[in-house]
């Protein structure tokens, strides 16, 4: 055969090649005009076998892949052209289609016949990594079909899709014909030249793969999946994806033949059955069908054995690819090809790849394995009956599955477990792990477990059915089809909303049925059963249910589970669905009852108007029944606290438009009756929130029925306090006078009957006043002096004069607090205008009072924790402990409250400077004078700034607080489990205080020295506060760098000053200190980022303010000098290079004007040099004892590693990074 040339190598005038090669055929008589008319774009020839030979660009857009490029690309047509070269020319086809595999893997490269003939496939494919490695690359993906604004990435983005059509195309279009089944009765034939060419092809294609030929073969199928076989090999990652998509398509396409011949199969056979039935059947006809039904047979056996070579020849090697999109491709296809032909691929052959896949590291691959196993055990039982194997292996992973590291791995799998119970393959008992992830953090676990409750319901209820048949032996079916028959569609409507209520309050309970998991469950449950909890007649008709059986004198059966209607509520039943009810009124009405995983968006006007309508069928529905629950429920405070709760979202306005004034006196009646007869917290909230709602809204006449139900609560409450303290007091002097020796000096600790009342009304008192204030107006005069007489319990416990439990006087300084701030709100309230001097002058005496007497509680409670710490008496109960650490919790919150709320009138005198300045400006976000802020000048005496004085006593309160408790007299909290959680010691309460006492100090103060002393605090005392002092860092930042910077240095040198005042005859004690100091001092920089440029600022502040404390003048101060090496050391990596030598030159003017022989000059000297070496862009390695390594001892040869942030000193808007735990 001639040299060609390539098509490139020609002149100008003749650059076209023919679509295919000239067949024998044709070069013997070309003048025979081709039958087909070609619709690719022209193949370029095969280069020339010199290496020398120059050439130009070739076009990689051409051929197959420019024709599959086009979004209107008719792939029919395409495949048709390419079927017609292929019986033209098997290897010139084959090139293309080499060609058009490498293409779609990016590689712009053209694999000519005469190199296809002359390369075995190891060689083509080393080829085509050797391309792609030498940059013969397209710009962008092929096969990534996104698209984009690229010229390019439109021009591919049909292409993926083309792609795979033109496969579907090429191996159904050709099953049509003898092409692709053509090597069916290979042996039968008669032998021609045709069958010699078959075999020569067979023989070529042979050298492309490394496995031999089935028993079954076809010319084209065999070269088709080799060429994919190779390419899906290959080591690039682009062309293995394209080329097992293409597999992925052959198998599929070949699945698809089975089922269609199949179907004919089936008409063939109901066809022959049918002639033969006749009495006198066509012979002929008969022989036909016959003929037919073979060929077809034989056709599926052949499609059957295609796929099984192509599974064997691209899937059994790509499902287990290091790529994991390609894995995921394998396992989505595999259970598609299930589900079209389960006859064949339901076998452990290939089941056990879906198995195994369970396991896989990449969960996007085990996401697709679990939607295939779903689709498969919903798509038919027999599906089932086939996989009875395959499940009782690989169930126990299924169940795994469900706590799997991915939440969307978790969620399927629980639906995949909701398939299998449905279909009766798993017990009920095994999903009760799927109802413990309502309460998952994961919104999309919680919603994929809501969604098989509903299942779970339906098969509790057969269940109890089938269990009533049978044991009444038929009696309940017949009874219940009687009583049935005369029923309303209605009523069977609410019976079953009823026992749909009663399995979800079962489900609750089997949660651990408390308020916060209660609330967990309806928000997760609220998508599947809103409708269902939000029938509000229904849930409130429960509680007043009555048992006939009970009114006849009837005997009854222990209560079921499924509350029937008719049946009275058990005392835990009612308080379930108490629950529930109150968690669905307040979703409904739009409230988020758990932190939601994204950003929170507000409601469409749409949801406001569904959360208001729900709460006018609420409404409806309460005014009818709620009075009545309450009543019924009245003295079971876990029922009748939910019921409250729930009280709060009335709208109303109803009753005054319904003229129904008389029933919400009564309503109001009942919950002050309530409000007397329980001591709970809750109860005593719920009751306190009703009436403020009474108060605060509705017509003028309904707010003077809830101003008298709190009035008169009010005076109940102080009277009743006033003879309890006056009890006490008797009591105390009773007790005092007939003391014996030896008795308990812990006492007077212990509750009687009227310190109990005591501590009750004063637990009232806070309830009411933490809503609203006493009445003004009140003619009690316990009511007057409600102020006067908390104040007195506060002096006298400060004096320890006081006869109250610890507890009540607790209580009884948060009431005085808050009383005090309602006098406040009210006095600016007034205004300006209309508020005098003596007013101001009175109150501020009055503030004065009760803030020293605070500070004196504080500084007594601490005494009183000290000295039961110092005795060890382990005799005291834990309750009078806890007793006497609410005491300082009272005090810290007393105060920070009273600086808080006294800084109402300059926030009022900025609201109002805001609103004008929008008012003129028309825009709310515009700047605001702070001379504006300034309150009025009748205002101006009752700002509040404590000194420091009175912080340092009441923050020494709240740090004991924080010290961690003994093993002896405060064990370690446990948890809701039982298990003691070990180093969680730290208290949320006392964590939110110190921020609270810390940020007023910060904005009051002028040292922040509780803000600094907080930090000590940091991995010491407990989880609680870390988070603590994340939050007040972050807020800290709003200030500016230098706010955040003063409270670092503050607390550096609070440290540095315990260590030392130490006694320095004990080096011993004196070494743990420095060593405690320097681990500290690294605790607090390693919150700080070198990459940031904010916390650079921080640190150069830390940094400035510390050589100003050691070097207040040219000469530094002796006893500070370990605070460079001990404090400082720790800040200077991370600052930047120019700050280092801004530092470096005045401090070297120190360094020489000191001795540096004097080893008490080290510190400074070594100080020095970590900063001059700072300076050059490096990060000077800490010394040894100092900063260790991740692993092993100290590095004895430190490197210094090059800088690669940026020398910046900009306050730009960077966060400090806070490291947690």
């Amino acid at each position: 055969m001639a040299t060609r040339r390539s098509a490139r190598a020609r002149g100008p005038a003749d650059v076209e090649m023919p679509a295919a090669e000239p067949t024998a055929a044709d070069e013997a008589d070309p003048s025979i005009p081709s039958e087909h008319k070609s619709i690719l774009k022209k193949t370029p020839s095969a280069r020339a076998p010199s290496p020398t030979m120059e050439h130009e660009e070739e076009d990689h857009f051409d051929a197959l892949f420019g024709a599959l490029m086009p979004a209107d690309a008719t792939v029919a047509l395409v495949v048709a052209d390419w079927r017609a070269k292929h019986g033209a020319d098997p290897e010139a086809a084959l090139a293309e289609l080499y060609t058009l595999i490498a293409r779609a893997g990016g590689c712009a490269i053209t694999i000519t016949k005469d190199e296809l003939d002359a390369s075995t496939g190891d060689e083509i494919g080393a080829r085509v990594v050797a391309e792609m490695v030498a940059g013969s690359v397209y710009a962008d993906d092929p096969m990534d079909d996104s698209g984009g604004r690229g010229a390019r990435k439109e021009t591919f983005k049909a292409f993926a899709q083309n792609f795979s059509d033109f496969w579907d195309f090429l191996l159904r279009d050709s099953s049509e014909t003898e092409e692709l089944f053509g090597d069916e009765n290979d042996g039968d034939g008669d032998g021609g030249d045709e069958d010699d060419a078959k075999k020569d092809l067979k023989r070529k294609s042979a050298k492309t793969t490394t496995k031999s030929s089935q028993s079954f073969s076809s010319p084209l199928f065999d070269s088709v999946s080799d060429a994919v076989a190779l390419f899906s090999g290959s080591r690039s990652r682009t062309v293995r994806v394209a080329a097992t998509k293409a597999g992925l398509q052959l198998v599929t396409s070949l699945v698809k033949i089975a089922k269609a011949k199949a179907e004919t199969r089936d008409t063939k056979q109901r066809q022959l059955d049918s002639e033969s039935k006749k009495k006198r059947p066509n012979a002929a006809m008969l022989r036909a069908l016959t003929e037919a039904l073979v060929k077809t047979q034989t056709r599926i056996r052949g499609a059957e054995r295609m796929i099984a070579d192509a599974f064997t020849k691209i899937f059994t090697h790509r499902f287990r690819d290091v790529d994991a999109s390609v894995r995921a491709a394998c396992m989505e296809n595999i259970g598609k090809w299930m589900r079209s032909h389960p006859l064949f691929f339901l076998s452990d052959v290939y089941l056990k790849y879906l198995g195994w896949s369970l396991s896989d590291k990449d969960a996007k691959v085990r996401r697709t394995v679990l939607v295939a196993l779903r689709n498969l055990y919903t798509a038919s039982n027999e599906n089932l009956a086939l996989m009875d194997t395959f499940n009782a292996r690989f169930q126990p992973r299924v169940r795994e599955m469900i706590n799997d590291v991915d939440a969307s791995v978790a969620a399927e799998a629980v639906s995949v477990l909701e398939a299998l119970y449905e279909a009766g393959v798993i017990p009920r008992e095994d999903m009760e792990p799927v109802l413990a992830l309502l309460m998952d953090a994961n919104g999309k676990i919680r919603a994929a477990a809501a969604a098989v409750v509903p299942a779970l319901l339906a098969g509790d209820g057969a269940a109890a059915l089938a269990a009533a048949e049978d044991d009444d032996q038929g009696i309940a079916t017949t009874t219940k089809k009687r009583t049935g028959a005369g029923t309303s569609p209605a009523t069977e409507k609410g019976a079953k909303t009823r026992a749909t209520l009663m399995s979800l309050v079962n489900i609750v309970k089997g949660l651990g049925g408390s308020r916060a998991r209660t609330a967990a469950a309806v928000d997760a449950l609220w998508d599947e059963f809103g409708e269902t909890l939000s029938e509000w007649s229904v849930a409130l008709d429960a509680f007043l249910w009555e048992d006939k059986s009970a009114q006849t004198g009837k005997s009854k059966k222990a209560p079921s589970k499924n509350v029937a209607s008719g049946t009275a509520l058990e005392s835990e039943q009612a308080a379930g669905l108490a629950n529930l009810l109150a968690c669905s009124v307040r979703r409904a009405r739009g409230e988020r009852l758990v932190r939601p995983d994204g950003v929170v968006r507000p409601p469409t006007k749409a949801q406001k108007e569904s959360h208001e309508r729900a709460r006018e069928a609420f409404t409806q529905s309460a005014m009818r029944s709620l009075p009545a629950a309450l009543r019924k429920w009245r003295s079971d405070e876990a029922v009748v606290t939910p019921l409250l709760e729930t009280a709060c979202h009335l709208r109303l306005e109803h009753y005054s438009l319904k003229h129904k004034e008389s029933d919400f006196d009564e309503l109001t009646k009942i919950v002050g009756e309530i409000f007397r007869a329980h001591s709970g917290r809750r109860a005593m909230e719920a009751c306190a929130g009703v009436l403020f709602h009474a108060v605060r809204e509705g017509s003028e006449s309904l707010r003077e029925i809830g101003l008298k139900r709190v009035e008169q609560a009010f005076v109940e409450s102080a009277e009743k306090l006033r003879v309890a303290v006056a009890e006490t007091a008797a009591a105390a002097s009773t007790k005092k006078t007939s003391k014996k020796k030896g008795a308990s000096s812990e006492e007077h600790l212990q509750e009687d009957g009227a310190q109990f009342r005591a501590r009750v009304e004063l637990a009232r008192l806070n309830a009411l006043l933490s809503l609203m204030p006493p009445p003004s107006g009140s003619k009690s005069p316990a009511v007057r002096d409600l102020f006067d007489d908390l104040v007195t319990i506060v002096v006298a416990a400060a004096e320890n004069t006081g006869t109250l439990h610890p507890r009540a006087v607790a209580l009884a300084t948060r009431a005085a607090a808050m009383t005090l701030s309602h006098a406040l709100v009210v006095l600016v309230a007034r205004g300006s205008a209309s508020v005098s001097a003596l007013e101001i002058t009175e109150h501020v005496a009055l503030r004065d009072a009760l803030l020293s007497s605070v500070v004196a509680l504080a500084r007594t409670s601490v005494e009183a924790l000290e000295n039961v710490g110092a005795s060890g008496d382990k005799t005291s109960d834990a309750s009078s402990r806890l007793g006497l650490r609410a005491v300082p919790k009272a005090a810290v919150a007393a105060f920070a409250h009273l600086v808080v709320v006294y800084q109402r009138p300059r926030a009022a005198a900025a609201a109002t400077a805001a609103a004008k300045l929008a008012k003129m400006d028309g825009a709310d976000d515009g700047p605001i004078d702070p001379a504006d802020c300034a309150p009025a000048p009748v205002f101006a005496p009752l700002e509040l700034s404590p000194d420091e004085d009175q912080f340092r006593v009441v923050w020494d309160a709240c740090n004991q607080l924080l010290d961690p408790p003994s093993d002896e007299t405060n064990p370690a909290p446990v948890s809701e489990t039982g298990t003691t959680d070990g180093e969680d010691f730290g208290d949320e309460e006392t964590a939110r205080l110190a921020y609270a006492l810390s940020i007023c100090e910060a904005a009051v103060g002028d040292h922040r020295f509780v803000a600094a002393e907080l930090l000590a605090n940091r991995t010491q005392s407990g989880l609680w506060t870390d988070h603590a002092i994340s939050a007040l860092l972050g807020d800290l930042k709003h200030l500016g760098p230098k706010a955040v910077g003063d409270v670092i240095f503050y607390s550096l040198v609070s440290a540095f000053d315990e260590v030392s005042s130490g006694d320095p005859d004990d080096p011993e004690t004196t070494v743990a200190m420095e060593h405690a100091f320097e681990e500290f001092a690294t605790r607090l920089a390693h919150m700080f980022n070198v990459g940031s440029a904010r916390d650079r600022v921080v640190c150069r502040h830390v940094v400035e303010e510390g050589l100003k404390y050691v070097v207040p003048t040219s000469a530094p101060e002796q006893d500070k000098l370990s605070f460079l090496s001990l404090g400082l050391a720790s800040f200077v990596p991370k600052l930047a290079a120019l700050d280092a030598k801004n530092f470096l030159a005045p401090l070297q003017l120190v360094v020489d004007a000191v001795d540096t022989e004097d080893e008490q000059n080290a510190p400074l000297i070594d100080f020095a040099e970590r900063i001059a070496g700072r300076a050059k862009g490096t990060h000077p390695v800490a010394p040894s004892g100092a900063k260790k390594q991740e692993r092993g001892a100290p590095n004895p040869n430190p490197v210094e590693e090059e800088d690669p942030i940026e020398e910046t000193q900009d306050d730009g808007d960077v966060p400090i990074k806070i490291g947690r735990r």
